[in-house]
């Protein structure tokens, strides 16, 4: 077992130990982390300055490894398509969408700029997705590796003006593939409104319509036309039973309803004879809700993890209030069957 601290404003490092490296290099003017397990050629690609995204997952089924996220290729596609459509992005204090960018919290109103590009006059996925997190620490065992970066204010946004962090601790598994820990701690005098989720695109090789797609049990939580729960949630039977992703369209959030403390949704790719099993933790303020979208290209998917669903700032659906230091925490992951 090895613990150390490192300075990711080098243009370079690489540590070595048992069977991970750990890596920083050029991405355009940010540096891409990577956590690499050397027997097996599988890592994983996290933009610290950018939220923490993540931003390339490889992992290996028999002798092939398979790119399983749709990242940014490069910085200048971060810049032109990454950052706005949210590419692997950490969301927080709310993912989704927080109507007309506005909610109260203990008889004070705050607002959020409208930042949703569809036109309506909603906030989109909080504020951290382009903010800067450091690396605290490094763990390597003879299995597994893990590495937590941090995010910390003291609460000088005017939006949401609480005394807070944030840790993210990515785990490289040489068995059990990524699992992504996020944990948020109240540093303030008083309760703060929470809610988290992550935005990461999936694929394998070529159209997701050739894909068979899998939920576990859950509700749809009925949206209106800006993306914002009517208050209705029904019964769905969506991918209840392995099927075609096809020509379906998806924008859809749902919330899971199960007494087990993990779900998976499933994403096979039956012509390479792999499943992506994409598995969250349920139970109280835990991952309790997913998004999925598929973009007009059709090239990927995204699944996103989420512990509420949209506009919980205002509408209370899985809303975490945080006491006064107090801490919530929540795992998801990505794994190869």
């Amino acid at each position: 077992m090895i613990l150390f601290v490192v300075d990711i404003k080098q243009s370079v490092y690489t540590k070595t130990t048992f069977m991970f490296t750990f890596k920083t290099e050029p991405f355009g003017k940010i540096a891409q982390i990577k956590l690499i397990n050397t027997h097996t050629g599988e890592y994983v690609a996290i933009l610290a300055d950018c939220g923490c995204a993540i931003n390339s997952l490889v992992l290996k089924k028999g002798d092939k490894l398979f790119d399983l996220i749709d990242g940014s290729e490069s910085y200048e596609d971060l810049l032109l398509h990454g950052l706005s459509e949210y590419k692997g992005s950490f969301l927080f204090p709310f993912p989704n969408r927080l109507k007309n960018g506005q909610y109260s919290y203990d008889n004070v109103t705050y607002n959020f700029e409208c930042n949703d590009s569809n036109g309506s006059t909603n906030a989109l996925h909080g504020t951290l997705h382009d903010q800067k997190f450091h690396i605290t620490r490094f763990e390597a065992f003879e299995d597994k590796a893990e590495l937590d970066f941090l995010y910390k204010t003291s609460g000088i946004d005017s939006s949401y003006p609480f005394h807070y962090s944030v840790l993210v601790q990515y785990t490289l598994h040489s068995i059990y593939g990524l699992s992504i820990n996020t944990s948020v701690i109240n540093h303030g005098n008083n309760a703060m409104p929470v809610g988290f989720g992550w935005h990461p695109y999936y694929k394998t090789s070529g159209k997701i319509d050739d894909m068979l797609l899998h939920f576990p049990s859950c509700e749809s939580v009925e949206l209106d036309t800006n993306g914002i729960p009517t208050g209705n949630v029904f019964p769905t039977k969506l991918f209840k039973f392995t099927d075609s992703v096809n020509t379906t369209n998806l924008d859809n959030c749902f919330r899971i309803i199960t007494n087990t403390d993990i779900s998976t949704i499933a994403l096979i790719d039956s012509e390479n004879n792999v499943r992506v099993d994409i598995w969250q933790e349920n139970g109280v303020n835990k991952y309790n809700f997913f998004q999925t979208y598929i973009p007009p290209h059709r090239n990927s998917i995204a699944i996103e993890p989420m512990t509420c669903a949209p506009d919980s700032f205002n509408n209370g659906m899985g809303l975490i209030q945080l006491q006064s230091l107090q801490k919530t925490s929540s795992k998801w992951g990505i794994k190869l069957a």
